[in-house]
Parts: structure tokens; sequence; C-alpha cells
């Protein structure tokens, strides 16, 4: 449950640091957002991780943080994204909604920032042992996976909706069904 994150703007020569020990991601998110706005001259709060980044960025990221094992299995199959390259920047789009995607514009060859910002919000590493990353701003952090194992985990989330969609309407139809029947005296 422990969140961080450290903001800097070197313009104004003002950041902040914010340690917590608590899983509400929504009372961090908060915090973030008022003592940002209370340090003079502030963005609001970015993560700066930087790591040299060699690989390809092209590909399939899964949702990761350390407290991913008290999180449901779904919850990750939703924040599934596929990065792409286009025009000197990043698109991210949703695994099963990618309509719904983001562009992100690159400030170097590892960093780059939502539109609006002047700093990074979103930065490509490697782990000790070789692993990419893309640690983002807002909770995002992911983990890139294979085509192979991102195929895998979007059809067992079909699959887990459409077999949930069809036992709610079949439960639906015999609640109906036993309702409509005429009633023996």
């Amino acid at each position: 449950g422990c969140q961080a994150v450290l903001v800097t703007n070197p313009a104004a020569q003002s950041g902040f640091v914010l340690l917590t020990n608590g899983a509400d991601r929504n009372a961090f998110g908060q915090a973030r957002a008022r003592i940002a706005a209370a340090v003079d001259g502030a963005p609001l709060p970015t993560i700066l991780r930087s790591a040299p980044f060699e690989g390809d960025v092209e590909g399939w990221w899964l949702p990761f943080t350390d407290d991913n094992v008290k999180r449901s299995w779904i919850s990750e199959l939703l924040g599934l994204v596929r990065v792409h390259q286009s025009n000197g920047g990043l698109i991210l789009s949703r695994g099963i909604t990618p309509w719904a995607s983001q562009r992100l514009t690159q400030i170097n060859p590892s960093s780059y920032a939502l539109p609006g910002f002047p700093v990074a919000t979103h930065v490509f590493a490697t782990d000790i042992d070789g692993t990419p990353y893309l640690l983002g701003d807002g909770q995002a952090s992911y983990r890139k996976i294979s085509s192979a194992e991102a195929a895998t985990r979007i059809a067992a989330l079909c699959t887990f909706l459409a077999t949930s969609i069809v036992s709610i309407v079949v439960g639906l139809l015999t609640l109906l069904r036993r309702q409509l029947r005429p009633r023996r005296p």
C-alpha cells in the first residue's frame, strides 16, 4: 500500500516529495493535487524516475504495482494498454476500448508527457533484471508483455464477460418464466 511521488519544477526551483503508507489511491491523488497547488510554481505531480530504456516501446503493457496481489485479476485486464509510436509521440490505447486512447508528447527518448504538461508524466525504465516498465502519473505503472500473453488475457476477459452476460440473461429468463407460468389452485 505504499505510494510515493517526486515532483520538480526546475524553472521555478521548487518541488516536493510525497510518501504515504496507505492503499487509498483517491486520497493520495487529492493530497498530491493540494500540495502541488500550495508549492509555488509546482506543476501537477509527475513521476520523474528515469532509467535508460533501450527496448522497443511498441506493444502490449499490463498494469503493474507492488500491491497487484491485493487487486482483482479483472482490474489488471481492464487496464491493459497497447502502445503505438506516432509523429514524435506515443498513443496509449486501452485493450478493450481502443477508441479511448491517450496521446503523449515526447520529452526525450524515454520520457513523454500528457498534453499541457511541461514535464514528463510517463517514463520508460528498465528494472535491474532487464524487465521494461512504463511508469506514469496517476498511479499508472505497466510492465511489457508479449502479444500472445495479451491475446490470452483479452480472450479470458471476453470469455468472462460473455459467460457473465449469459448467466444473467438465463437467470432473468428463468425467473420470468416462473413468474409467467400458470399457477395451480
